[in-house]
């Protein structure tokens, strides 16, 4: 049996914090799908164990990284009467993972994916909630839900139960994502909330009432104005940068663990030697591992009324626990379904997509979506060579991941030179 672990931090509580914040401005939140560069080894470790590296912010390519924003955020906290120390190097454990807003922009293969790979994820789905037929909210993992994954444990392969009767390995569960605050008391489970927000470019010389300024003003009317003036550090970049037009995941370990920073940062961060540095980074794994485990009933979330008679009649012929959900929200679009997390998903997405194929004159261009994976939406093989081939090899491997059947797998427009 699961036992009983703590979630650090109450997702609520995050949750709260970061809409708060998005009310202001002072975050600005995707409008659209976000795309991540990377090499063709990054990308398969990817798909592979549905996890990301995230580097911690003090070791990224820009050598002015982070100091600027220290530099701004300090400068206003003075100007605010604020005797807030700015953060000793010490004491930031901020780790991120980068995106960019568009989707096949050569300065970005150039920089990071040279012969390599972009994905396009979309994080907006259940950002507020989708709202019920019957008017109430449901949130799903995808309102950027994220689960940090020990080290000893991070490539090994994820806990799942063989068959209808067979319990979850509580062993392996433990050793990927329970860490401990001694060796006989409180476990937890690592759980954040980690939005992508847009970077703020901004001049080494500050200029006078630009949209950063005016944004800082709106801030400093909130609450709480001298940790989220902090908060904001990570989010600032030199405006050479622009053409990137970045949006980061931050996770803050020292905010999210708090005084049990020394028990857990050690099970959480691996090293990578690069040049003979090394490197600390943290392994996030998008969704809610424990909700995976413990989730008997699989939600089925659908916006398109045309759909409704046809879902009814495959529940209803189905000997397996779904519950349909009718939602009215623009965030799922008439032509995709989500499938909520839990410990049946992988077999009702099979089943499911087998019916809907039986039911084409009903379910046209219809999308499966699977809560608690990540939310790729399309893959973008980068000028090359050998793109075709590339592209057959992933269009092949995702036989083997249930959760991407649906994803799309492309080529760059952009013409490869030698």
């Amino acid at each position: 049996m699961i036992g009983d672990y703590k979630e650090v931090l109450p997702l609520d509580n995050q949750k709260y914090d970061n809409v708060k914040l998005e009310e202001c401005e002072a975050f600005k939140i995707p409008g659209k799908s976000l795309f991540h560069y990377t090499s063709r080894e990054v990308f398969w470790k990817i798909v592979e164990d549905e996890t990301f590296l995230a580097r911690h912010i003090l070791f990224s390519n820009d050598s002015e990284e982070y100091e600027l924003g220290k530099e701004k955020i300090d400068k206003i906290l003075k100007q605010i009467g604020s005797t807030a120390d700015i953060e000793e190097p010490e004491k930031n454990e901020r780790y991120m993972i980068c995106f960019c807003e568009e989707k096949d922009l050569l300065s970005q293969w150039r920089g990071y994916a040279q012969n390599g790979i972009a994905m396009e994820f979309d994080f907006s789905l259940g950002r507020y909630g989708l709202t019920n037929a019957d008017g109430t909210k449901t949130q799903f993992s995808s309102y950027h839900c994220f689960t940090l994954v020990n080290n000893e444990a991070a490539m090994k392969k994820k806990v799942y139960d063989k068959d209808d009767s067979a319990e979850y390995n509580v062993e392996e569960y433990e050793k990927r994502y329970v860490s401990r605050t001694d060796k006989k008391s409180e476990k937890l489970v690592t759980l954040c909330i980690a939005a992508p927000y847009k970077v703020f470019y901004v001049e080494k010389n500050e200029s006078e009432d630009n949209d950063f300024d005016k944004m800082l003003q709106s801030l400093q009317s909130m609450d709480n104005t001298v940790p989220n003036l902090i908060k904001l550090i990570p989010y600032i970049k030199n405006e050479k940068f622009g053409e990137e037009m970045e949006y980061r995941l931050v996770f803050d370990l020292w905010g999210l663990i708090g005084d049990k920073r020394e028990w857990i940062r050690g099970e959480k961060n691996i090293y990578l030697d690069v040049d003979g540095v090394k490197k600390p980074n943290i392994r996030v794994e998008f969704g809610n591992a424990l909700e995976r485990l413990k989730e008997k009933t699989i939600r089925l979330y659908y916006s398109n009324n045309m759909y409704k008679d046809a879902l009814e009649k495959f529940v209803a012929s189905e000997k397996m626990d779904i519950e349909l959900v009718m939602v009215s929200d623009p965030a799922l679009k008439e032509n995709e379904i989500l499938l909520g997390n839990g410990q049946k998903q992988e077999m009702v997405m099979r089943v499911l997509s087998a019916f809907i194929q039986s039911q084409k004159d009903i379910f046209v261009n219809t999308k499966i979506w699977c809560d608690g994976h990540l939310p790729m939406r399309r893959i973008m093989v980068g000028p090359s060579k050998d793109a075709e081939l590339m592209k057959k090899s992933i269009i092949q491997y995702k036989h083997n991941k249930y959760w991407m059947k649906y994803i799309d797998v492309v080529i760059s427009d952009i013409p490869f030179r030698n």
